[in-house]
This record gives C-alpha cells, sequence and structure tokens, in this order.
C-alpha cells in the first residue's frame, strides 16, 4: 500500500491552532475544497480510501466497527458499511444527545434501513434503538469525520467536540481518520483535549499516525 509522502497529499502551511482565526480559516477553506470537487472525482476518491481500509489487517481482524453517515461532502463511507454487514461485523453509528450539546452515543444497526435524518441533517440510527454511552463503548475500530487531519494524528473537527468527549471516555484504542489527502496538512499544536487519531486513511493510503514526524515512511501493508 502507497504511503503518504512529502509533495503526496500533505499541505504545507502554519501551525493552526484550535479556536485561532488561522483554525477557523482552515476550516472554512477546507470545506470549501470539499464542496468544490466535482463529485466523479469524490466518488472516486472515496472508493479508493474504503478500499485501502478494506485491505487492511486492522479492518479484516476488527469485530466491531464504529462508522459515520457522510455528510457536507465528507469522505463516503457506504462501502464500509456494505462489507461490514456482509462480513457480519457489530456495526455502530452515532447518535446526537437530545438536550445535551455535545454529547453522543453509539448505536448498533443491522442495516441501512435503521438510519434517520437526525441532528443538522445527519443520517443516525433511529431513536427507538438502544444507544452505547462512552464509558461503555469498546469497538475494536473506529472510522472518524473531520475537516483537517495530519499524519502525526492531528484532527481538527467541526468545532463542537463531539468525538473529543466520547473518545475521552471511551476504550477505543484504534481511531482513523478518513478523508481526502488534500485535507493532510503539517501538524499543528493540539489542545490538552484534543484526542488524536491513531491511523489516517486517504485515496493515497493507510498510514500509522507518526507524533515524531509529520511525514512518516510507514504504512499499514495490504
Amino acid at each position: 500500500m502507497p504511503c503518504l509522502l512529502e509533495g503526496q497529499g500533505v499541505t504545507q502551511g502554519e501551525e493552526y491552532m484550535e479556536g485561532t482565526d488561522r483554525a477557523m480559516d482552515m476550516r472554512k477553506n477546507m470545506r470549501q475544497r470539499r464542496l468544490e470537487q466535482s463529485k466523479e472525482r469524490a466518488q472516486e476518491d472515496s472508493l479508493r480510501a474504503q478500499e485501502h481500509l478494506l485491505a487492511s489487517d486492522l479492518w479484516q481482524k476488527a469485530q466491531s466497527v464504529a462508522l459515520y453517515a457522510a455528510t457536507r461532502g465528507e469522505t463516503d463511507t457506504s462501502l464500509l458499511l456494505a462489507h461490514a454487514l456482509l462480513a457480519e461485523k457489530k456495526v455502530f453509528f452515532p447518535r446526537m444527545r437530545k438536550g445535551e450539546k455535545g454529547m453522543m452515543d453509539f448505536v448498533r444497526i443491522t442495516s441501512p434501513d435503521e438510519l434517520r435524518e437526525g441532528a443538522f441533517g445527519i443520517l443516525e440510527p433511529m431513536p427507538e434503538l438502544s444507544g452505547i454511552r462512552a464509558e461503555d463503548a469498546s469497538f475494536d475500530l473506529c472510522v472518524v469525520p473531520g475537516l483537517v487531519f495530519s499524519l502525526a494524528g492531528n484532527r481538527m473537527g467541526y468545532g463542537g467536540g463531539y468525538y473529543d468527549r466520547f473518545f475521552t471516555a471511551a476504550r477505543i484504542l484504534t481511531r482513523i481518520g478518513l478523508c481526502y489527502s488534500f485535507q493532510i496538512v503539517t501538524p499543528w499544536t493540539a489542545e490538552p483535549w484534543d484526542i488524536p487519531m491513531t491511523h489516517i486513511c486517504s485515496e493515497k493510503g493507510l498510514v500509522a499516525a507518526d507524533k515524531t514526524q509529520g511525514n512518516p515512511d510507514k504504512s499499514i501493508q495490504e
């Protein structure tokens, strides 16, 4: 499997601290870049990214996986969902808690038909399905959306803190940021509450995050 090396999907730039004007600008720019992609390019790159993950030992050995329903130009996960259900893996999707800002649970589904439009217009499990709180969650791997990533494991979301709060209490050792390669930038100084990704996956490959360097020369082998 190819590595993400210098000049192959890593955007060079300034350091982006959470909450700063530069971070806000980066979020805005990344949203725009995702939406400006052609539908065909987005579908092709989403497919490639998912195929890299499907070919990995991490995925093949996992018996339980947490996914997300793509929205607002995010990398698609429908192929992952189809393969997970076919392989009879336990599949979980996030669902926002009503009346508790910044909090979410994960809910097991057995069919895409169990997803409904929920908070922020995002597909999430039906309200009648029982959810799992963070302290009780122990998925083998969690596939995570975001706006900006680095190969050191940095992740910048939309600013709501849902995933950081969940990961703080959950026992999830494998956290995979799924994205397009242009969303990967040079590492920045994380805030104390930021929970890093253990792996980053894009259409260019799946790599283990390396905090000691921005451009690791190692990848998860197919």
